[in-house]
């Protein structure tokens, strides 16, 4: 029978990593899976406050894989990758090697790469920009520590995460500008009820709100406005809103939103528009 991490390299081996995927819904919810799961991770084993999206197990509790071992692992990646990927590769392969010496830590968290290895597997790559955890149009704020404890553990069988990349959308409710407006709103404030800073709020709503977002431009250009707005009146906007509204206002024309919003709505959605440009002086 193979050894963990003997699995472990076949599976890094068995990555292309020439085929990248467009931003699919599915990712959203292996990256947010893994943020869960790490963060009941370092539930029992964290020695601080120190919350990080990405972070080698093996080192927090102190459990070290061999130089010539990590060296041999080393060679698996014959291409340049973004750093965090790498890492998040070297992190994985010495997790399974800490399984194969019966760690009992490692055994409980057996699963805990799982998803973004699995996200590598289908095609989706992460990174970070600035002290931001970037997949595709998602982002994740760096300390990740509050964003995901009251989400339940996400089915990321290739099975359920193939329903949702078919259905891509298609079943999600048809919202108009009021509602969708309001229900961001809904979702930026309750987050900050619940304990959350403005960054992690706004990274809810955007897992919240990510197969919205993908519905269409009308439906995005509403929700970063709207979001920066709501970022804006607690005094910090995440640099990623930062970029996509600043793209947004440039290009701001109400003559794109003629055919899909009442005039009312173009309104003001032209006025929040207005309101988000002079407060970031764009």
């Amino acid at each position: 029978m193979k050894t963990n991490l003997e699995q472990a390299k076949e599976r890094i081996l068995g990555i292309d990593w020439k085929i990248v995927s467009v931003d699919k819904p599915s990712h959203v919810i292996l990256v947010t899976e893994f943020i869960r799961r790490g963060n009941m991770f370092l539930d029992f084993n964290s020695k601080d406050n120190n919350r990080r999206a990405v972070f080698n197990a093996s080192e927090i509790i102190d459990f070290r894989m061999p130089d010539s071992i990590k060296e041999e692992n080393s060679r698996l990646l014959s291409v340049q990758l973004d750093w965090t990927t790498e890492y998040l590769c070297d992190f994985y392969l010495e997790w399974a090697y800490a399984m194969d010496k019966e760690v009992l830590i490692a055994h409980q968290f057996h699963d805990l790469y799982d998803p973004i290895i699995k996200l590598f597997e289908r095609g989706g790559r992460i990174s970070y920009h600035h002290n931001e955890l970037i997949c595709g149009n998602h982002a994740w704020g760096r300390s990740s520590g509050a964003i995901t404890r009251d989400i339940p553990p996400q089915d990321i069988s290739d099975e359920a995460l193939d329903r949702i990349d078919d259905d891509n959308g298609e079943h999600m409710k048809e919202w108009n500008y009021t509602e969708l407006s309001e229900y961001i709103r809904e979702v930026f404030n309750n987050s900050i009820s619940d304990g959350l800073n403005t960054l992690q709020a706004g990274g809810r709503c955007l897992y919240e709100l990510s197969n919205v977002i993908e519905e269409g431009e009308v439906e995005k250009i509403i929700f970063y406005v709207c979001l920066a707005d709501l970022q804006i009146d607690k005094g910090v906007v995440s640099q990623r809103i930062l970029d996509e509204v600043n793209n947004i206002i440039k290009d701001f024309n109400i003559d794109k939103f003629a055919n899909e919003l009442e005039t009312e709505d173009i309104e003001d959605l032209s006025r929040l528009a207005h309101k988000v440009k002079g407060k970031l002086c764009i």
